[in-house]
């Protein structure tokens, strides 16, 4: 484990896709971004001037993967890929907007609003196992950086996982986490009190390029 007691870790949100603009659940369906989550993206970057982060961690997708050179450019740092960052797998409900996933799954879409724990999408995979996997990288990434600060960039619910667990939330409450973060949230946090919560199921952070 690292030395240091705390560390700044700032999460980032990767440019927006044409099925984000379309308001469509994306899941782990692999998109580009789109021309606008390009431009957004540019205008956010220069914010990052003075972040000074020593890595940018993100994961697999095309967005993240176009997103994590705009933010290093700012930053000088090395971006490294990992696969277990990638969204949450959402099976049959992916690319259908909310209307449509209330009028064809009305009970399970509900349920999933309520407590995203309690139910697993058709053909999808269960968020306590993606949040596993998200958590652990999450906690070796910081685990291993001498000094910080690190970069993570997300698809949005593998943000909102990873907000979760640093500000030390309930998964039960992912909804109210993900509306409210912003593009970039910087937070500061305690390396001691967050690796003995982390999982183990995943060993190392490891590059995948």
């Amino acid at each position: 484990m690292s030395k240091q007691p705390s560390i700044d870790v700032l999460l980032i949100r990767s440019g927006e896709t044409d099925w984000d603009d379309a308001e469509r659940l994306q899941g782990e369906t692999d998109l580009p971004m789109s021309e606008s989550g390009r431009a957004a993206m540019s205008a956010m970057s220069s914010s990052l001037a003075d972040a000074h982060v020593e890595a940018v961690y993100c994961g697999p997708d095309k967005a993240s993967v176009e997103t994590a050179p705009v933010v290093a450019s700012h930053t000088g740092a090395r971006v490294r890929k990992v696969q277990d960052l990638a969204e949450m797998r959402l099976g049959l409900w992916e690319g259908l907007r909310e209307a449509e996933l209330l009028e064809r799954y009305p009970k399970a879409y509900q349920q999933w609003r309520d407590d995203p724990t309690a139910v697993t999408p058709p053909e999808g995979e269960m968020l306590i196992a993606n949040s596993d996997c998200i958590i652990a990288v999450a906690s070796k990434a910081l685990e291993r950086a001498p000094r910080g600060p690190i970069a993570l960039v997300l698809r949005p619910l593998a943000m909102a996982i990873v907000a979760t667990w640093l500000k030390q939330g309930a998964l039960s409450d992912l909804w109210k986490t993900k509306e409210s973060l912003g593009a970039i949230e910087r937070l500061h946090v305690s390396l001691i009190d967050l690796h003995a919560k982390a999982p183990t199921t995943v060993d190392a952070a490891q590059d995948n390029d």
